[in-house]
């Protein structure tokens, strides 16, 4: 099997704006935002969970420059597969919560074997239903 790559050309502010609503409504800390590119040119694997180890391994090393005085960093990855059908779709969901010094504190992955990626009416592809 070939190594999956997928790139990201674009991003949306949007899911960061709810995430940053919620905590500060539940008292749940300060958030802090600002807008980082991570350069994840290196990103690739065999199946999802490789991509996902993979990704956060380049945004820890990453994160010492971005993170400020922030105790933790929380980056959300959207993966869309790489050769697209007639709509959006999404392949997978990474959700990275990174403590300043880039170790993982809690991140876990979706896709379409998860209940939740199916009740936000997410759709992946057939041929990436196995991955």
């Amino acid at each position: 099997m070939l190594p999956m790559r997928f790139h990201k050309a674009s991003h949306s502010t949007s899911s960061r704006d709810q995430v940053v609503a919620f905590l500060e409504a539940n008292g749940l800390g300060t958030p802090q935002v600002k807008d980082v590119r991570f350069d994840m040119s290196e990103v690739g694997g065999n199946s999802q969970f490789d991509m996902f180890n993979s990704s956060m391994e380049i945004i820890g090393r990453q994160l010492g420059e971005s993170v400020g005085d922030a105790d933790y960093a929380c980056v959300l990855e959207i993966l869309l597969p790489p050769q697209r059908g007639s709509g959006i779709e999404v392949f997978g969901i990474h959700c990275f919560l990174l403590r300043s010094d880039g170790a993982n504190a809690f991140s876990f992955l979706l896709n379409s074997h998860h209940q939740a990626f199916v009740d936000a009416k997410q759709y992946a592809d057939n041929r990436y239903r196995n991955c």
